[in-house]
């Protein structure tokens, strides 16, 4: 998909100054989105003497340098702010070119891996406090785990809002990355406990691919995305410990919509208890 595929599919960029839960979430997606397509582009634009698009794209920038270096050099009038201005664009058009080649020595698809799933876990952690913090019933669902975080220190470090350390100390006892505590603790939150099959997840087979994914992104950031014995045990991957990780953009993109499809459950279910509070 391109950048304007997923605007589409993602409900475009939204610029508003106060933004809630879920439009942080889309707007991190199209960011993880644009760094997809980059590196899906960077081929085109990349590898220099054997690139006949990046050498065009130089010989343009040299042929308008030299160009308007002429222009500058035949006026008789005083030029130099003109001159001063024109050398500080083209020195940002020649350090994007430049760039270009050093963007393209590591894979970009490692960094949107790490953006997506950080936007993903802000996501899941801001809507379980926003759920205790707002709603009694669904914070009385959650007594065990307030019996055991709430501490004198806890209510000070949130200035004694009573409201915000209850949803921060729940959210304290989730892992995020634990994609079964993450549908435990939805299930409780939204009282579908105990009906049998519900999930935030569209498959027991996305939630699993899902979690990969969140695997995936350990490695990258914690082994700069080298197979470990570990990840290798984990994942049974067909790369060897030691080698290192090849993703591809498709599969980025279908983990971006798992978490979209996630993120977009459990919004709709925060509406209808909002609605349901207020009506």
């Amino acid at each position: 998909m391109d950048l304007e595929e997923w605007m589409d599919f993602l409900g475009g960029f939204d610029e508003s100054e106060e933004l809630k839960r879920f439009d942080l979430f889309r707007n991190s997606l199209l960011r993880t989105a644009g760094l997809v397509v980059i590196e899906d582009s960077l081929p085109q634009l990349t590898g220099f003497e054997d690139n006949p698009i990046y050498q065009e794209y130089l010989s343009i920038l040299d042929r308008f340098f030299e160009e308007k270096e002429r222009e500058f050099n035949e006026s008789p009038d005083d030029n130099s702010n003109d001159r001063e201005g024109f050398f500080k664009i083209f020195k940002v058009f020649f350090n994007i070119g430049m760039s270009l080649g050093a963007l393209s020595e590591k894979s970009l698809y490692y960094e949107a891996v790490v953006s997506s799933v950080i936007g993903f876990e802000t996501f899941l952690k801001s809507s379980i406090v926003y759920l205790v913090a707002e709603f009694r019933e669904i914070e009385e669902r959650f007594t065990p785990e307030l019996d055991k975080g709430l501490s004198y220190n806890k209510i000070k470090e949130f200035d004694y809002e009573r409201d915000k350390v209850l949803g921060y100390v729940v959210a304290d006892t989730i892992s995020f990355f634990d994609l079964d505590a993450v549908n435990k603790a939805f299930r409780n939150a939204f009282g579908t406990g105990t009906e049998k099959g519900w999930s935030i997840f569209s498959s027991k087979d996305a939630k699993q691919e899902l979690q990969r994914f969140i695997r995936i992104r350990h490695l990258v950031v914690h082994r700069g995305g080298v197979v470990d014995s570990r990840f290798k045990k984990d994942t049974n991957c067909s790369e060897e410990i030691g080698e290192e990780y090849k993703i591809e953009g498709e599969y980025i993109e279908k983990m971006m919509k798992e978490m979209f499809h996630v993120a977009s459950k459990i919004d709709e279910q925060i509406k209808i208890i909002e609605q349901e509070a207020n009506p």
